[in-house]
């Protein structure tokens, strides 16, 4: 049927309308569909060879709930009058009524450079759409596609959909895996949209931000994200939960971490690892959080390292300015065989907190605490290394005053609950130095402020005890600070 004038639509349906074949050419529209109306079509072939200047018209221009399940529907024109936007399907909205159009099937061809296969008309959109099938001879926009399904191109270089979802995006450009958004990211933001799991670790060695865009990342792998050595990457903005038995992040590279909760049980790994010249900033909204209680031997939440296993030595750094805590282990812990320098910087507003000992420094280190919060069952337990604090509370909070030299050991640390724990055992790299300056506060409620045992009565493995300033509280009848008899000469 060709329809005898362009004044009109050659089909204007107010009812309920079903089409299942035939040919239809002609009309201001080929086939419209009024407000409140039903229309189905299944088959047919509709072309439109009309457009109207300064305004939208279409093969298929309806109003109310509309299924497209097959035909063919082709826009023949390749020209036009001026401001004229002659569509494939359109749809338009009347204020009181559904506007809907679902399409499942059909061949769609728009010959005009320019102009869409599909269109909101007035106050319509893209949400007035779902499309889950048909063929184009343009791509469209996902924001068309019913829920779990994406564009795609076709191999016979055609156009249609296919079942999937965005998970990420760069821009304007959506990406169906986290992976696939690394790759393209260099310099630029890479922004979630779903919930991620990845099944195998993500390395990220070039300057990226990841918007985790108020979502959650998990991963079932040993880590979820491995930042390389020339990665420099901002993760912000939503959480990262570990697995088990897993980690969030090994950085070897430049790392921060802005408004981002990672928690996990640290069972079997630590949920951030710092390594080799690695640079790590937790912001002030960032929580870092180790929740497992059950087991015997937990890793604690942050290792900082820095050597490798070839006997390389480098010089990590941890900055935190927000919460790190953990249940039955360090909040942050290194290693007694490093030789390189790990450099760890608290300030105002951080917290480090565990409910046994909330940092552990076996190894090289360059403390510096100038504000906020350590607190645990034993606030700080220093084998080697320089620990300075000039700012904030260092705090034991444990009812446990016993502690002697025959707690010292080569494995690990004992402590009470004292504020600063120094174990000087012979073997370590030791030259421990501790400054206490400023408005440093080390208190203990139940025990000696600051208090050292050691493994040998004729060594030390102190080289300096400073006190300039700050306020240094044991419990009472407990001193503020107690050193071997060794050791108080030389400190």
């Amino acid at each position: 049927a060709t329809a005898g004038n362009t004044g009109s639509s050659m089909i204007d349906n107010w009812g309920t309308l079903t089409i299942t074949s035939g040919t239809y050419t002609g009309g201001l529209n080929v086939v419209k569909s009024e407000e409140g109306s039903t229309l189905v079509i299944n088959g047919g072939d509709f072309t439109l060879d009309y457009s109207v200047s300064n305004s939208y018209n279409a093969v298929i221009f309806v109003y109310g709930d509309t299924t497209i399940n097959g035909g063919t529907f082709t826009q023949s024109l390749t020209t036009a009058g001026k401001w004229a936007h002659p569509q494939v399907v359109a749809t338009g909205v009347v204020e009181g009524y559904t506007a809907i159009t679902r399409v499942t099937g059909g061949k769609f061809t728009n010959k005009k450079s320019g102009e869409a296969i599909f269109r909101g008309v007035g106050k319509a959109t893209s949400d007035n759409f779902e499309v889950s099938g048909g063929s184009f001879n343009k791509s469209i926009g996902d924001g068309y596609c019913a829920d779990g399904f994406i564009p795609t191109k076709n191999a016979d270089g055609t156009y249609g959909v296919k079942e999937g979802k965005y998970v990420a995006k760069i821009g304007s450009t959506k990406y169906e895996t986290f992976e696939d958004a690394v790759k393209a990211a260099s310099g630029k933001t890479i922004t979630l949209l779903d919930d991620i799991s990845l099944s195998s670790t993500v390395t990220v060695n070039k300057k990226v931000t990841i918007d985790l865009n108020q979502k959650t990342l998990t991963g079932t792998d040993n880590y979820i994200l491995n930042i390389g050595a020339n990665g420099n990457v901002t993760i912000m903005n939503g959480s990262i939960n570990v697995s088990d038995s897993g980690s969030a992040i090994t950085a070897y590279g430049t790392l921060a971490l802005n408004d981002v909760d990672i928690t996990g049980k640290a069972t079997d790994y630590s949920l951030l690892y710092i390594n080799q010249n690695a640079s790590v900033t937790i912001d002030k909204d960032t929580t870092i959080t180790a929740t497992d209680a059950t087991s015997s031997a937990p890793y604690p939440t942050i290792f900082i390292s820095g050597q490798d296993s070839d006997g390389n030595t480098y010089d990590p750094t941890l900055n935190i300015y927000g919460t790190v805590s953990a249940a039955k282990a360090p909040a942050i812990q290194g290693n007694g065989t490093d030789r390189g320098t790990s450099h760890i910087n608290i300030y105002d507003g951080a917290l480090i907190k565990s409910n046994k000992l909330a940092i552990y420094l076996p190894q090289i280190c360059d403390v510096n605490i100038t504000g906020g919060t350590v607190t645990g069952y034993c606030g700080i337990g220093i084998k080697s290394g320089t620990l300075n604090v000039s700012g904030g509370t260092v705090q034991g909070v444990a009812n446990d005053n016993v502690i002697g030299d025959q707690y010292s050991q080569t494995n690990g640390i004992s402590y009470d609950g004292s504020a600063i724990m120094i174990d000087s055992y012979i073997g370590y790299a030791g030259n421990v130095t501790i400054n206490i300056s400023d408005n440093a506060k080390i208190e203990s409620l139940h025990s000696t402020a600051i208090r050292e045992i050691g493994n040998d009565n004729s060594q030390t493995n102190m080289v300096a005890l400073n006190i300039t300033g700050g306020e240094i509280t044991g419990a009472d009848g407990s001193d503020a600070v107690l050193v071997r008899e060794t050791t108080a000469p030389t400190v």
